[in-house]
């Protein structure tokens, strides 16, 4: 802005203008961005949460997550 002050005339007020849409400018593609990466994200969680529930409920064994089955034995 200090750059802009010194220059005369209707040059300083473009010079102004134009920095101040390209930061804007810059601000809405990288919020743009940032959406598109979080949305996508969320979607791979659920995607990811889901898939690793479906095989326990999905067993049908009657004994839970089967977790007991697959611990080792205090015998050996």
């Amino acid at each position: 802005m200090s750059a802009a002050e010194g220059l005369p005339g209707g040059t300083g007020t473009a010079l102004l203008e134009a920095a101040q849409s390209a930061f804007l400018d810059g601000m809405h593609l990288t919020s743009a961005i940032a959406t598109v990466i979080v949305v996508a994200a969320a979607v791979q969680a659920g995607l990811l949460l889901r898939r690793d529930r479906t095989p326990a409920s999905g067993a049908g064994s009657g004994s839970g997550s089967g977790a007991a089955a697959s611990a080792p034995s205090a015998d050996a």
